[in-house]
């Protein structure tokens, strides 16, 4: 494992050929370090569960892109509407902006092949409702939800407690990497989320809907490699990202950080 190591983050970040390892190029290998002095200082302190509600102790080394949202938002594009659906196809309100109905895409599928649907939207508002105020945005969503329903696998229709026409906005769009994490329900129902690691690599956890599946974490780095049957790209929705492997590194001081840069060992 060491080797192994040492391949994965050294000066050229390439693969090792050791074994069955996958080598991926530098080219296409995405190195950064995680954001957090409080939860990746000398090691990722979650190295070994996945759980995003968590209030303590939560790194964003990938439950923030591996979740995807319904929609992304995108603040740099010169066009009017920058707002591109992804897990959702569109959504609607009322006349007084209290009760939005919001459509899923057909064909979405977990990394487990089951597929995404509304229930997983609905389950995840109301396990957070539950949850208040002990989960991320469970206050939030016990404050503005009145009730959350799927009318069917495509449909979830969220009546709000007073009108908000920037709900769906503010908390299921992927914005400036904001944004509540929708998990699955067939893996999250039963649980205690106050508790539940969602980290099993013998289970294939975590399960999420994202292109990449986690390779290795340990408390010095966690690698995300990309994963064949991703949705998107079966669907035809989306190509695959050109990036094929994402490493976290734990969090490195100012200068360290700009010596790796200039080194061509980190990215960002």
């Amino acid at each position: 494992m060491q080797g192994l190591l040492l391949c994965l983050v050294g000066v050229l970040l390439v693969g090792c050929g050791d074994g069955g390892h996958k080598t991926v190029p530098r080219s296409r290998t995405l190195v950064m370090d995680c954001s957090s002095l409080q939860d990746c200082s000398g090691q990722i302190k979650d190295y070994n569960s996945f759980n995003p509600f968590l209030l303590t102790g939560v790194s964003k080394t990938g439950w923030n892109f591996q979740y995807e949202p319904l929609y992304f938002y995108n603040a740099y594009s010169p066009q009017a509407d920058n707002i591109i659906p992804w897990i959702a196809t569109g959504h609607e309100y009322n006349e007084d902006y209290t009760e939005v109905t919001i459509h899923i895409r057909a064909g979405v599928e977990w990394s487990d092949g089951q597929p995404w649907t509304a229930h997983d939207l609905v389950f995840t508002i109301n396990m957070l409702k539950d949850h208040a105020p002990h989960l991320s945005f469970s206050t939030d969503m016990q404050t503005w939800v009145k009730s959350a329903v799927a009318t069917d696998d495509h449909t979830a229709k969220i009546a709000l407690t007073k009108p908000n026409p920037r709900f769906v906005f503010s908390y299921f769009t992927n914005n400036f990497d904001n944004g509540i994490p929708i998990v699955p329900k067939h893996i999250w129902e039963g649980q205690d989320p106050q508790t539940f690691n969602n980290f099993d690599q013998e289970k294939g956890w975590p399960v999420a809907s994202g292109p990449y599946e986690i390779f290795i974490s340990v408390p010095a780095q966690r690698v995300w490699d990309l994963r064949p049957g991703w949705w998107a790209q079966k669907t035809g929705f989306r190509q695959p990202p050109a990036v094929e492997r994402i490493i976290y590194l734990t969090h490195m001081e100012e200068t360290k950080r700009v010596q790796n840069l200039i080194s061509n060992a980190m990215d960002t």
